[in-house]
């Protein structure tokens, strides 16, 4: 590998510089995070799996993997508040790996348009890498593994841990992704062709525990094996959560997820020129679209010249983003699948070998970089006015040792709700027994931000509180005994 020279350590320090200046803000106005992240990371610091903790709230119901891992690495017992730094983590990790790609390969283009297509999954991802999102790890590991893939086609045989055990508990990240598990039983059967039989043995275990695990949480939270998938109905426990919440969970999530989709397609033309079309997600969806067409006329045109196995791997890809299509189109959802699909037929389109040159490479990386950190500039400018304003001393330093507390987003938030509509909401007790004392509030979302054990109050937040906590009973006389609702 060449040296790098100071310009471009530099570039890469103010690459990475900008990715940490992003993640010391996030705002107030996100949804999920203050409404049931936050209550679920805590109830997985604090308690072992509580059955029927989805009655309490149903969300909590999800179960995803992100969750009970960011639980793990909050960083709560040295900053005294909780840090979600896993996806911003996993961001800079592959922004470092890609770099170095594309440096190593003496600026060949293929891995300069892996770099311009990750800062622009970086872009759409870049509020929830500031804060929690059980999206971001899964698309940015999926792009890491596609792309990887792509470039080094042996990995799919070298690399099988990647390939069978990363992809396969990825399922308990986000059930959208259960398509790419064909990938991982083709890996397999090519370790059985060669007759590695403890490989395979391994991956199926460690695998299979992952999902078993997951399965087994599932049940003890909601009584079903899966949830919302009120078809998967087994079991018969008294903290079942209620099958009209099932489905009416299950109808939110279809209409929330399709609903921006439906509209952005039929309306992209017409906003075209009112907007900049390179960052609409709508773009990158037809770009998608575009690639299957090059990669089959590959496939037909030039059979044998390119891995086979990857075309498999790019059909895989194509049958996963028909699933997201048919169940929940929210383009965060599969941007990573999505992203995949369009370097693999860029990589098609470009001869192998093809370079920019080491000063035009260095001229690429530079705009990308300076944008980058003009564009998150911004968060780091929030942050450090938010701070002032609260006439906080030593608020620099405050700035640069811990991210925007939890407290501060919810004074934030009565703040605009006081200003905007002229009323504020409360978070008060409520005693579900002589033993149990919970919180609900009456924020219009459910946010409940760093309250704890808190819930939405279901006449306010009607579109989202799938059940009233007030048909919910304690099943004890403590939190970890669990929930169920009352007959």
């Amino acid at each position: 590998m060449r040296s790098l020279s100071v310009i471009q350590l530099i570039i890469i320090g103010l690459a990475i510089f900008s990715i940490l200046v992003l993640c010391l803000y996030s705002s107030f106005l996100t949804f999920d995070p203050n409404y049931y992240h936050y209550q679920n990371i805590r109830w997985n610091e604090d308690f072992a799996v509580i059955p029927g903790l989805g009655n309490f709230e149903d969300r909590l119901g999800f179960n995803s993997n992100y969750l009970l891992l960011s639980s793990i690495f909050t960083l709560r017992f040295i900053f005294g508040q909780a840090i979600y730094g896993l996806q911003s983590t996993l961001a800079v990790i592959l922004v470092v790996w890609i770099l170095y790609e594309t440096i190593k390969s003496g600026f060949e283009l293929k891995r300069i348009i892996l770099l311009a297509l990750y800062f622009l999954l970086f872009y759409f991802s870049r509020e929830a890498i500031a804060d929690t999102s059980t999206d971001t790890i899964p698309n940015l590991a999926v792009f890491y593994l596609m792309s990887s893939l792509i470039l080094y086609p042996a990995n799919l045989k070298n690399k099988p841990l990647l390939y069978v055990f990363v992809l396969i508990s990825l399922i308990t990240f986000k059930l959208l992704f259960t398509p790419l598990c064909l990938i991982s039983l083709y890996v397999i059967y090519l370790l059985i062709k060669d007759k590695k039989y403890k490989e395979v043995s391994f991956l199926l275990i460690a695998s299979a525990t992952i999902v078993i695990l997951w399965l087994i949480r599932n049940v003890i939270i909601t009584g079903y094996l899966i949830y919302p998938l009120g078809e998967l109905d087994l079991f018969s426990f008294d903290w079942k959560m209620p099958a009209y919440v099932v489905e009416k969970q299950r109808e939110y999530i279809s209409v929330i997820a399709n609903g921006g989709f439906d509209y952005a397609i039929p309306h992209y033309f017409e906003d075209f020129m009112k907007s900049n079309p390179l960052l609409s997600w709508t773009t990158y969806f037809f770009l998608s679209v575009i690639s299957v067409f090059v990669v089959l006329f590959f496939y037909i045109r030039k059979r044998g010249k390119t891995n086979s196995s990857l075309y498999f791997v790019f059909l895989i890809l194509c049958i996963n983003t028909i699933y997201w299509l048919l169940t929940a189109r929210d383009f965060r959802f599969c941007a990573g699948v999505l992203f995949s699909m369009i370097f693999f037929a860029a990589a098609l389109l470009i001869k192998e070998n093809s370079k920019t040159g080491s000063k035009v490479g260095t001229l690429i990386i530079s705009i990308s970089a300076l944008l980058l950190f003009l564009s998150f500039a911004k968060s780091g400018s929030q942050y450090y006015h938010a701070l002032k304003g609260r006439n906080i001393d030593n608020f620099v330093s405050v700035m640069l040792t811990a991210p925007y507390s939890e407290n501060y987003k919810m004074e934030d938030s009565r703040i605009f709700k006081e200003t905007s509509y002229g009323r504020g909401f409360e978070i008060i007790p409520y005693k579900m027994n002589d033993s149990i004392t919970v919180f609900i509030t009456t924020h219009r979302n459910g946010s409940c931000f760093d309250v704890f054990p808190c819930t939405g109050d279901a006449s306010i937040a009607k579109e989202w509180k799938m059940q009233d906590i007030k048909k919910v009973e304690a099943r004890g006389n403590k939190l970890q005994d669990g929930f169920r609702p009352k007959k």
